[in-house]
């Protein structure tokens, strides 16, 4: 099944994922607030789901401004980590294990539903946003956070990455079934969002995002990070 090798990977990469970034964990969650802060409506308590958590950085920052947010991710391994970071940081936010293609969550129960670097990830970025639409109360608003880190003429992770083996182990029968899996550039992510009941779209690159990692000498820095926003049709 493609989904249990995905969870195999992040499972297995759960230990070491973004974890070279975890001593300024702090840091990063104030700069996400600064980026999520004019995104979002002044004043307003949103109920959020975060979908590929992951170790739950963007969670943890919607959390702290005083959000409502519920982290999602496939990996029992990645909602362990988020839940310790939670923990080791003090922001109460909740997390669970679920599948970004079948969110069963109630029609019309979330204000903003964000993910960061999840939709190169899926075999079905139309089922995800169609699911999306669904749980989002009109006007709600879904954030994309994601980067073009494969092309046609980059067809894998670089073999200096620890873990470029096992990624390609996993991935050889996954990627040729990721829509976004290579070359998801912005506007194409945009146009798919808008095709499934999505307006008001607008994106950017995270060029600020990109100069905090940079200050970690990694491997992991070599692409600028983009963010798409759009809000659901009334």
């Amino acid at each position: 099944m493609i989904k249990d090798k995905i969870a195999d990977y992040w499972n297995w990469r759960s230990t070491s994922y973004h974890q070279e970034y975890m001593s300024r964990i702090t840091d990063e969650i104030e700069l996400w607030e600064q980026i999520l802060t004019p995104i979002l409506p002044e004043g307003k308590h949103l109920n959020v789901i975060e979908v590929g958590t992951g170790p739950g950085i963007l969670a943890l920052a919607l959390a702290k401004m005083g959000h409502n947010v519920t982290g999602i991710d496939l990996s029992p391994e990645m909602i362990k980590k988020a839940q310790n970071n939670a923990e080791k940081i003090g922001i109460n936010a909740s997390f669970r294990e679920g599948d970004a293609e079948n969110l069963d969550l109630a029609a019309g129960s979330a204000d903003l539903i964000v993910s960061k670097y999840l939709m190169w990830t899926l075999p079905h970025p139309d089922i995800f946003l169609d699911g999306a639409n669904r749980i989002l109360a009109p006007g709600g608003r879904i954030i994309a956070v994601d980067g073009v880190w494969y092309t046609d003429t980059q067809e894998q992770a670089p073999a200096e990455k620890p873990y470029s083996a096992f990624f390609d182990e996993c991935y050889e029968e996954v990627r040729p079934n990721l829509p976004l899996g290579k070359d998801n550039t912005p506007d194409k992510v945009v146009s798919l969002i808008a095709d499934h009941g999505f307006s008001d779209s607008t994106w950017r690159y995270l060029d600020d995002y990109q100069s905090f990692l940079k200050t970690f000498d990694t491997n992991e820095t070599t692409v600028t990070p983009y963010l798409v926003s759009a809000k659901k049709s009334c």
